[in-house]
C-alpha cells in the first residue's frame, strides 16, 4: 500500500510539469528538458570535451578542446550533411578518414527521422595527441577534431552528450 501512495504522490507532483509540457506548441519541449543539460547549452557557457585518460596504475594522457556555447538546438537529422545517407555500423578502421565517417554516422543515430540536439561551440583552447598510435583512438589528433582545423575562435558541433562543464 505504501508503494501505490508514493507513486501516486510522485505521479501528482510531477502533474503540473508534464500537463505544462504537453501544451506548449514546441512538440521537442519535454525532450528538450531531458536532452539538454543547461550546464553545457547555456549561451555562453564554458564547455569542454575531453578523451583519453584511461588506465588505471599507468594513465593514457587527456586531450582536450574547450570553448564557450554560441548556440544550442535540435536539428533535423536531414540538414546535417554529415548524416545523410549514413548508416551507424562497426566497420573495420584502417585509416583517420575511416574513423571520421564512423564517428559521424554513429553519432547521426539510426533512425531518418530522428532530431538531433547540437551545440556550437567556440574554440578557445585544446591539446591535441600528435602520435601515429592515436590516429584511430579519438576525435581529436594533430589540431584536429575530426576533420575540422582547430583554431581559436573556430566553431565546432558537438552532441551535447560529449561535453561536460569547464573545471
Amino acid at each position: 500500500m505504501t508503494d501505490v501512495r508514493g507513486f501516486l504522490f510522485l505521479f501528482l507532483s510531477l502533474l503540473p510539469w508534464l500537463v505544462e509540457a504537453a501544451d506548449d506548441n514546441d512538440p521537442l519541449r519535454l525532450t528538450t528538458h531531458l536532452a539538454l543539460p543547461p550546464a553545457v547549452t547555456t549561451t555562453g557557457a564554458c564547455v569542454a570535451y575531453k578523451e583519453g585518460g584511461l588506465g588505471w596504475l599507468a594513465r593514457d594522457p587527456v586531450f582536450w578542446l574547450s570553448g564557450t556555447v554560441e548556440t544550442a538546438k535540435f536539428r533535423p537529422r536531414s540538414e546535417l550533411v554529415e548524416c545523410v545517407g549514413a548508416r551507424p555500423e562497426q566497420p573495420v578502421l584502417s585509416t583517420r578518414e575511416q574513423l571520421i565517417q564512423a564517428v559521424r554516422a554513429a553519432d547521426c543515430g539510426a533512425q531518418e527521422d530522428a532530431v538531433l540536439p547540437r551545440v556550437m561551440v567556440r574554440v578557445t583552447e585544446w591539446e591535441t595527441p600528435w602520435g601515429k598510435e592515436f590516429a584511430l583512438k579519438g576525435r581529436l589528433y594533430r589540431g584536429y577534431y575530426l576533420n575540422q582545423q582547430l583554431i581559436e575562435g573556430a566553431e565546432v558541433e558537438l552532441p551535447p552528450t560529449l561535453l561536460v562543464p569547464c573545471d
